[in-house]
């Protein structure tokens, strides 16, 4: 096939059969599928750091620069406010590290500011994207960390450098707004037939402002696909970072619709060639998570979740009788544990489970009951005296199932034998249902993957990954064991 283009159609060669209507794409990242042959040593001269610098060989630089451990607070001339004062002490950070970072005089004068501010009384924070003959470059950007007397604390992210004297001038534009989303709009298969380049006219600016140098489009219906329009289209003039040392003009558009059927919501970042017409960037905006239901003891939404201090309630703590030998009455509404819904809490999005899961394996916590802790079983994976800490399904090992599709749901009773299947299935259920909550409750307080905290997967977002919490209830170790191995 090959792509036609007229004054007023433009047909691209993707065949909407080639596509489910209800499955997502793919994400397309032609920069990293360009960069991933690389592997580029870093430099000797990253020592004398805070910390140890974080350097991507596939992007040849680092991605996190601590700073000197030996640099000085920043001073900087008479400035009118507070954010003027960080934003030139961050460009002087900028400067004292242009060689480790790649950048030059041009590119640090031109960067544009988008956040500079205090974080409440902890250090500041100085935000800044690449921008090369006004339009920014996409997804390049640098974050200046400085302490509450101005010394440099670290930089991360990083701006394309070593670029060609076309790239640095800034590449023509070929192709319209309207063009590049007639092509996004094509690219995703089961959105219906070409568009008319010439119904995809700009939107009143009165009722759709241009953000972030973003325009509105009006554009006409979808015909002969599954989708309709969820809100009008947009469009941005970027340049795109290419891995052989320039930038290609393109046009960042955001797509989103509904299904025709099932109203499900669809969305994509979709980055286009104002040259060759191709898509180079793809990525999906839209991220649906299955939410799992758990018999557990705990609050309602309204208490955002909050598990139970024990089976009894939270009215024993702290304890309010004088003889702790007492038998405390039990509460006739929680001989029945609550059934709480959810994907993750305290307004976290990353899912405890993946869909489809069965069992409670999950990115940050896997739970279990340890029924067998001896040498024999470390006959199966490991030499014979060796002591397996780990839970083995092989071995009686217990990791619960669920129930039902996306359900947990264990009858749990304050006083049922704790060596009942189903006591010990509730028992490994409330374990990760509590864990996962705890990881949720102190992710926003700072306790995220670069802090350190457990997860299997780190998305991307530093810090070292395939450290999960795995949670073992009724130890076989023997009585009085609980402890926790960091």
């Amino acid at each position: 096939m090959k792509n036609t283009f007229s004054a007023t159609a433009i047909g691209l060669a993707l065949a909407a059969s080639a596509y489910s209507a209800t499955a997502a794409l793919p994400n397309v990242d032609t920069f990293r599928k360009e960069a991933s042959a690389l592997n580029i040593l870093p430099p000797a001269n990253l020592g004398g750091r805070v910390q140890k610098t974080i350097f991507d060989r596939q992007l040849g630089k680092p991605t996190f620069l601590w700073a000197r451990a030996d640099a000085a607070p920043i001073t900087v001339g008479p400035l009118a406010t507070t954010r003027d004062i960080l934003i030139a002490q961050a460009r002087t950070v900028l400067r004292a590290e242009a060689v480790n970072l790649g950048l030059t005089e041009e590119m640090i004068a031109g960067a544009k500011v988008f956040d500079a501010q205090y974080n409440g009384n902890g250090p500041a924070v100085v935000r800044f994207r690449q921008v090369i003959a006004g339009r920014e470059v996409f997804s390049r950007s640098l974050n200046v960390v400085l302490d509450r007397a101005g010394k440099p604390v670290a930089v991360s992210g990083y701006f394309a450098s070593a670029l060609d004297a076309a790239s640095l001038a800034g590449p023509a534009f070929a192709r319209t707004p309207a063009q590049a989303i007639a092509l996004a709009a094509t690219s995703l298969g089961d959105w219906g037939n070409a568009l008319d380049t010439a119904l995809i006219l700009p939107a009143d600016a009165s009722l759709n402002p241009l953000a972030g140098n973003f325009q509105w489009f009006k554009a006409p219906a979808l015909i002969g696909g599954s989708q309709v329009w969820e809100r009008m289209p947009r469009a941005k003039a970027i340049y795109y970072p290419r891995a052989d040392n320039r930038v290609e003009p393109a046009y960042y558009i955001e797509l989103f619709s509904n299904g025709r059927e099932s109203r499900a919501l669809s969305g994509y970042g979709v980055v286009v060639s104002a040259s060759s017409g191709l898509v180079l960037h793809r990525r999906n905006l839209v991220s649906n998570a299955t939410p799992f239901t758990y018999t557990v003891f705990a609050d309602g939404e309204s208490n955002n979740f909050h598990p139970f201090d024990s089976p009894l309630g939270n009215g024993y703590t702290p304890f309010p009788g004088a003889d702790p030998l007492a038998k405390i009455a039990r509460v006739a509404s929680l001989t029945t544990a609550p059934k709480v819904t959810l994907v993750a809490s305290n307004g976290i999005t990353d899912p405890w489970l993946a869909d489809g899961a069965t069992t409670t394996t999950g990115n940050n916590t896997d739970a279990c009951i340890d029924v067998v802790d001896s040498p024999t079983s470390a006959l199966l994976i490991t030499p014979a005296d060796v002591i397996t800490n780990s839970c083995l399904d092989a071995v009686g090992d217990i990791r619960p199932p669920t129930t039902s599709a996306n359900t947990f749901d264990y009858a749990l009773a304050p006083d049922e034998n704790p060596s009942n299947e189903n006591a010990r299935n509730a028992a490994a259920v409330s374990l990760f249902y509590i864990n996962n909550w705890l990881h949720d409750w102190w992710y926003p307080h700072g306790f995220n993957e670069e802090a350190g905290n457990a997860q299997t997967d780190n998305f991307g977002r530093g810090g070292e990954g395939a450290d999960p919490i795995k949670a073992q209830g009724q130890d076989a170790s023997g009585r009085n064991n609980a402890n926790m191995g960091t």
